[in-house]
């Protein structure tokens, strides 16, 4: 596996104008035209990515392929190390086709459904004839095809420990916790953490607490001494 450190704010590759974040929340694909080998036999096609880490977010993937073209391949941005049983930690960019044996994405991984811890991470291109050869005869007899590449993200800043810990108790949460709980605010912070107490937008009748370690919320009857609705995120409503 090769390794790629975090290079700066930097854009890099000639293929890129701007370091302005994309306005959109699909990747950001620019084609080379390179014309495909017709000699490559499906079976001896190649797959490669080459990953460049622009900034905290963004990471662009320069893809390369002798695959009969055009075909379609996934992208993700892995925590290394995760095993099948932990809560995935990273982010999916999705299905791009390759129209050219060399394709750049741009995936921003401030769209992931949870922010990224800092740490190692895999950039992983991956092609699977069953689907990414659709319309492409010639390209679904190729066999699977993946390339892997460790690179290193700063993300949020925070570590990779806090946020199991936060998807942990989330987890408890979402389990334990329903409509209608008894509420005890010592016990809660016994499981989830201190709390910050918030003001409620709801009702006067209504507190809100914010638990960072869970980053998580309940909006709390008062009178009842029951939760009333819990929210991920802080939220006062």
């Amino acid at each position: 596996m090769r390794f790629f450190g975090l290079i700066g704010m930097a854009c890099a590759g000639a293929a890129l104008t701007s370091c302005e974040p994309p306005n959109q929340d699909e990747p950001v694909v620019l084609e080379e035209p390179i014309p495909t080998d017709a000699s490559v036999l499906p079976s001896e096609a190649t797959l490669e990515v080459v990953p460049n880490v622009l900034d905290e977010n963004r990471v662009e993937f320069s893809i390369e392929t002798s695959l009969p073209l055009p075909v379609t391949v996934n992208t993700s941005i892995g925590l290394k190390g995760q095993a099948p049983e932990d809560t995935y930690i990273g982010y999916n960019g999705g299905r791009v086709e390759l129209k050219n044996q060399r394709t750049v994405v741009v995936l921003d991984t401030s769209q992931a459904s949870m922010p990224l811890p800092s740490g190692a991470y895999n950039a992983e291109v991956s092609f699977f004839p069953a689907w990414g050869a659709e319309g492409n005869p010639l390209a679904a007899s190729a066999p699977e095809l993946r390339d892997s590449v460790e690179i290193s993200l700063v993300g949020t800043g925070g570590t990779v420990e806090s946020a199991r810990r936060r998807d942990e108790l989330r987890g408890w949460i979402m389990e334990k916790v329903y409509s209608n709980s008894p509420w005890n605010q010592k016990q809660m912070e016994q499981k989830l953490g201190s709390s910050e107490q918030l003001v409620a937008d709801r009702s006067h009748a209504l507190d809100a607490f914010y638990f960072p370690d869970a980053d998580a919320t309940m909006i709390v009857n008062r009178s009842r001494s029951t939760v009333l609705i819990w929210r991920f995120g802080r939220a006062t409503s």
